[in-house]
């Protein structure tokens, strides 16, 4: 049983409706979820549901790098909600189903695509060790450049706040589904 869940539209104040319809009129659109969470404190959604948006939907990275950095990050956390948001997403954006099922097994997953490869690489390394060596950090820069650095670091930070809200939570699964790992 959840501690706390999102908020109940038909009770949000002023200031939560109003940044739930910003959360609507974005990319997502919806604020169910993680967001319904976020709005009990709707300043702090407000700007991080931005954040999430630029990420997910204005940032450099393809696809299926972005949403493997998610789902690296939701088996790091054993976050269960992140993932089953997410692998979905993955496999639609190009993941391949042999990359996301190692990831869920917690497993390293053999690679074709050598830019997803060295992301993987980075974020392991930087989700364990807290710092990347320089042949990593030089691989994800040859690739992706500082700028995509930078994004890959943040999606990494803003999944892992994320999660730690799901986890703290401790919100349910979906009806009839089973905790991935």
């Amino acid at each position: 049983m959840a501690r706390f869940y999102g908020v109940d539209e038909k009770e949000m104040s002023a200031r939560q409706r109003e940044v739930a319809d910003r959360m609507i009129a974005g990319g997502r659109g919806h604020a169910g979820g993680l967001m319904a969470l976020w709005l009990h404190q709707p300043d702090y959604a407000d700007r991080v549901q931005e954040v999430g948006e630029y990420l997910r939907f204005k940032a450099t990275l393809p696809g299926n790098v972005r949403e493997m950095i998610i789902l690296i990050v939701a088996r790091d956390w054993r976050c269960y909600h992140e993932w089953l948001v997410h692998e979905p997403i993955a496999r639609s954006n190009g993941l391949s189903g042999d990359v996301i099922e190692a990831i869920r097994a917690g497993s390293t997953p053999h690679f074709e695509d050598d830019a997803e490869a060295a992301v993987y690489d980075y974020v392991k390394t930087l989700l364990e060790k807290r710092r990347v060596p320089d042949a990593q950090f030089d691989a994800v820069r040859e690739k992706f450049g500082v700028p995509g650095v930078i994004e890959i670091s943040g999606i990494i930070g803003h999944y892992i706040v994320g999660a730690a809200i799901l986890n703290a939570a401790e919100h349910d699964l979906p009806s009839g589904v089973s905790a991935p790992f």
